[in-house]
Order: C-alpha cells, then structure tokens, then sequence
C-alpha cells in the first residue's frame, strides 16, 4: 500500500488527510490481528510524512502494537547499522536477560554483531542482514510490531540492505 502526499500546507500538516489517516488506522489494525502489511509514505519535504507516523506510533499503542521506529539523519549516514540499532535497542532493552537471550536464539545470533559490537563492520552484511531479520521476525512473533523508518534516504548502507 502507499500514501502519496500532495503540496506541503504549514498551517495545517494533517489537513484533509482522513483518507490517509483511515488507511493507516485500518494496516495497524490488520498488524494488530497478525496480518503483515507494508506502508510507503511518499511526497515532499514538509508535507507531514513524519506527523503520519506519528500518527501511526499512537495508533500502534492503542492496539497494543508494539514500535520499533528509526529516523535517517545527514550525520549518522556513514554510521554502519545506525538505523538497524535505532530499530531494535529499544525492543530489546525492554527484555529481561533470558528473554535477550531467546531474542538471539539460532539465526539471530548473527544479530548481535551489528547491535552489540562498537567496532567498525566487516564486509559481512548479507549475514548480518540474515540475523538481523530472524531477530525481528522472532521479536514479531512474541507481539505484533510495527516498524516506522523516516527519511529512509538518509539511513545508512548495511541498515538500508536489511
């Protein structure tokens, strides 16, 4: 599904968009009930993209959908899974050290690497992308989750890949 965004309105960033709002309102149900669903949120600079995930982080909490949500900023696109650690830290900080431990049980052990380690990566990506994604569907699994990435071109290589 996509939502594109006409011409930017400052005054009102969310105006005139209930048909929009709806669509979302209605995926994050769906993920709620355990439906998988992929929205793109498109248009230009200003337009409110980042308001509609907000929209959607609120929506997630009152169904009980739990958020893993990442922003692309100028400064951290060189940084090497910046995106993939915004997105995952905060689901797995919330774990008790055997629920951390069951979160990197068999192929998301090559998650940790990436989120754990504070050396640069080695050209290992296609691997860790592979842990990386065991990682995410095991912690789906637990409790449905809804993952938000603004300004995805800013987002680094290795995060972009996963």
């Amino acid at each position: 599904m996509s939502v594109s965004l006409g011409s930017a309105d400052p005054i009102a960033p969310l105006a005139e968009r209930a048909s929009e709002l709806a669509r979302l309102q209605a995926m994050v149900a769906g993920v709620a009930a355990g439906e998988g669903s992929t929205l793109l949120v498109t248009g230009e600079a200003g337009i409110g993209k980042t308001t509609l995930l907000d929209a959607a982080a609120a929506t997630a909490r009152e169904h009980g959908v739990a958020t893993a949500r990442c922003c692309g900023t100028p400064l951290e696109a060189g940084f090497s899974w910046g995106a993939a650690r915004d997105l995952l830290e905060p689901l797995l900080a919330a774990l008790d050290p055997a629920g951390r431990d069951a979160a990197f049980a068999g192929a998301a052990a090559l998650a940790r690497a990436p989120l754990e380690s504070t050396l640069p990566a080695v050209d290992d990506t296609g691997a860790r992308a592979h842990g990386l994604y065991w990682l995410l569907a095991g912690l789906a699994e637990w409790r449905p989750l809804l993952v938000l990435a603004d300004d995805a071109h800013w987002i680094d290589e290795p995060s972009l890949t996963w």
